[in-house]
């Protein structure tokens, strides 16, 4: 009897062990069914359907690194004698963030900026959160200088020349402005109108001199006390 129990213990050992061991493999080519990146990165594009059979070394699908994305822009030839190295840009993509990133030309009518993961050459100061695969619009900065700015709405064109009616208290005065320079924005006024003077924006084609005006808070603005 005890021979008999040893020989069974034996071969159920053995079983165990061949058990164990196609455990083993089982758990191998599981393993081997997932599909891990070799870097940080997203699926920019799937090359196989469900179903399709692959042999080792077939593409499956393409990557973008994070760590290695970042959007590049040349000036044309006309600005590249204004667009040396250390120019600023702001950049603005419809796929990203709505406040534009910052950034410094590295070489002359070249610029770049990095993703929120990865560094450019531009010297922006901060990665831009930007999904890869989208345009970028950059606006180069050639010259800067300090001046009053009034929004462009505010500019009316009479015969004597633009204006802009400043506030004074419940009316308004007629001030004529030298513009500098203008975009649908913004305008820069040279002379006519002192930094921190109330300018209005909206009816100001309606009104002439010394007229009178009532002030309205935007909706959502809470009174001034």
């Amino acid at each position: 009897m005890l021979e008999e129990a040893v020989a069974q213990q034996s071969a159920r050992q053995a079983e165990l062990n061949d058990a164990r061991a196609r455990l083993a493999e089982a758990e191998y080519r599981l393993d081997r069914t997932h599909i891990r990146s070799p870097a940080d990165a997203i699926v920019e594009r799937r090359l196989i359907s469900v179903g399709d059979f692959v042999s080792p070394g077939t593409p499956i699908v393409t990557i973008v690194a994070w760590s290695k994305c970042g959007s590049c822009c040349r000036s044309r030839n006309a600005c590249r004698g204004s667009s040396g190295p250390g120019c600023r840009s702001r950049w603005s993509s419809r796929r990203g963030p709505a406040t534009p990133s910052r950034a410094r030309s590295a070489r002359c009518g070249r610029w770049s900026v990095p993703t929120s993961r990865g560094r450019g050459t531009g010297g922006a100061a901060a990665g831009t959160d930007w999904p890869p695969g989208g345009s970028v619009t950059a606006h180069v900065v050639l010259a800067a200088r300090d001046g009053v700015v009034v929004p462009a709405a505010s500019v009316v064109r009479r015969p004597a020349g633009d204006v802009v009616y400043a506030l004074q208290g419940d009316k308004v005065a007629e001030r004529q402005v030298t513009i500098g320079i203008r975009t649908s924005e913004r305008a820069e006024v040279l002379s006519g109108i002192a930094a921190g003077e109330t300018v209005v924006l909206s009816g100001a084609g309606f009104l002439t001199d010394g007229a009178l005006v009532s002030i309205r808070e935007p909706a959502g603005t809470a009174p001034t006390p």
